[in-house]
């Protein structure tokens, strides 16, 4: 009868917990790109508009805007990490062509703020290491590619500690104009 028995299973590997990402990082990779795009005619608007304190609020209150857009899209987030993720989601919700019609802004959107990146890295190379233009951008976009296909976890790490700093500069900078 023994010998009818099943082996013994080999005993199991414990998996390794999905980690969903933090919610300073969701902030960051939300944020980071609309305030790489808008922050300095941003706040040179805001200050024209509503000098002093009350443009600090109006970046405040944008900030929180960021965090619960944050918060919403963290589950998304966790099932599909990446830009395709607003995609799968749309597409669930309205079908797949209405959900590519509605992203299509999105991606044109992301295309031009990373071409209008890399020409801002581009100057700022070229006055800051003498080397072309066309060099500085290309040498971005070859570095964000790869850092792309490095994976996501390492570009969110990355995108995070940027976005933070990029951040705390604007808040220092800020409180300082106010002093």
């Amino acid at each position: 009868m023994s010998e009818l028995a099943a082996p013994p299973s080999p005993p199991r590997t414990p998996v390794r917990p999905h980690s969903s990402p933090a919610v300073a990082t969701l902030v960051a990779t939300s944020c980071g790109t609309a305030i790489a795009a808008v922050c300095a005619i941003g706040l040179f608007q805001i200050e024209r508009l509503v000098g002093g304190v009350w443009s600090v609020a109006a970046v405040a209150t944008a900030g929180a805007c960021c965090l619960l857009l944050a918060r919403a899209l963290k589950r998304l987030m966790e099932i599909v990490p990446s830009g395709v993720g607003l995609l799968a989601y749309l597409s669930r919700s309205f079908g797949r062509p209405v959900g590519f019609a509605l992203t299509i802004p999105y991606f044109l959107l992301t295309l031009f703020l990373t071409g209008a990146e890399a020409t801002i890295v581009g100057v700022l190379s070229a006055r800051l290491l003498t080397i072309p233009v066309w060099l500085g951008a290309g040498v971005f976009l070859i570095g964000t590619w790869m850092l792309c296909m490095v994976g996501v976890r390492l570009s969110y790490r990355l995108q995070t500690l940027t976005t933070w700093t990029l951040v705390g500069t604007l808040a220092c900078l800020s409180l300082s104009a106010m002093i």
